[in-house]
């Protein structure tokens, strides 16, 4: 698996107060409101991923994934879609609290 390898970096787009019931663990919280309202932050924080890493984008539902998905690969990176962090959960999955 991508993240057992450390082959890829999970990246969390919802709001800050919407993880109040967790994130993935390990995941990086860039809320879409930031590539929305400051694109130079967004770039700089995309930017810091190494490109042979693979992001993992998630949030509520999918599609905020996924619109992000397509801005982060704009910047010349692999991404994947794990689109509802709801899934995460029902598989049993790992989620920490912040």
């Amino acid at each position: 698996m991508l993240l057992d390898n450390k082959q890829a970096i999970v990246i969390d787009v919802r709001e800050p107060e919407e993880t109040s019931f967790g994130i993935i663990q390990g995941a990086l919280l860039l809320p879409m409101s930031v590539m929305n309202h400051n694109r130079a932050l967004f770039e700089k924080e995309i930017s810091a991923i190494p490109k042979d890493k693979t992001i993992v984008v998630y949030c509520a539902s999918g599609r905020r994934a996924q619109l992000v998905g397509i801005e982060v690969e704009k910047l010349g990176h692999k991404v994947l879609s794990l689109g509802a962090f709801s899934s995460w959960v029902d598989a049993g999955l790992p989620v920490t609290t912040k």
